[in-house]
């Protein structure tokens, strides 16, 4: 008898670590299925931001805002010019509806500012919003290179729709490598789109000097 209890008690050890040893694998596989996901949403998203610099390089930005003079006094934005700039936003099929939207609620915030006479503007000067001695879209008023392939991103976190990302200059020494320039992007009709740039940012926009 005491043997047949030694025995059961080595049976169910034996079966306690061969359904452990059957759980492991199973993990291991989700996990590496989760990784299989990830990594094609990574490569869209990089390969994102990088065409979303060679569509700025080509000038499409210039479009917009668009100020309006009057006796050397700024009082006002090209209205058509920035409905023709927002298309070309969408058209791009680079950015997210809140992404197009955010930049007409900056364009109509700025243009009311101007109008109403609240921020002053002379022809010539550099505007009164944001950070006016900056390019919006990157944070730098240079770059080491105009191949924007170069640039290096980062991404921070992600959710199964959304990510947040930073990219810098890598090669060209430490002080490009320490620029870091936020962007959060989202999954818009099974496709990764710009959602929000640090650039762009409402509050940051509206705010007079």
């Amino acid at each position: 008898m005491k043997h047949l209890k030694t025995a059961l008690l080595l049976c169910s050890f034996v079966f306690l670590i061969a359904c452990k040893g059957e759980k492991e694998p199973e993990n291991a596989t989700a996990t590496k299925a989760e990784t299989r996901r990830a990594d094609p949403d990574r490569q869209e998203i990089t390969r994102l931001v990088k065409d979303m610099y060679w569509w700025v390089e080509k000038g499409n930005m210039s479009f917009g805002f668009q100020s309006v003079a009057k006796d050397s006094v700024v009082v006002g934005y090209d209205r058509a010019a920035q409905s023709l700039y927002e298309k070309k936003l969408e058209k791009s099929g680079l950015f997210a509806k809140e992404f197009v939207d955010n930049t007409a609620r900056i364009f109509n915030k700025q243009d009311e500012l101007l109008r109403n006479g609240k921020a002053e503007w002379l022809e010539g000067d550099m505007p009164p919003f944001g950070n006016p001695d900056v390019n919006a879209w990157c944070g730098c008023q240079d770059t080491p290179t105009d191949d924007f392939d170069k640039i290096h991103v980062v991404i921070e976190k992600t959710t199964a729709d959304t990510a947040e990302l930073y990219w810098n200059w890598t090669g060209f020494g430490e002080d490009w490598e320490q620029e870091h320039y936020h962007i959060k992007v989202v999954r818009e009709k099974s496709k990764w789109k710009i959602a929000w740039m640090e650039g762009w940012d409402y509050e940051s926009n509206v705010k007079l000097d």
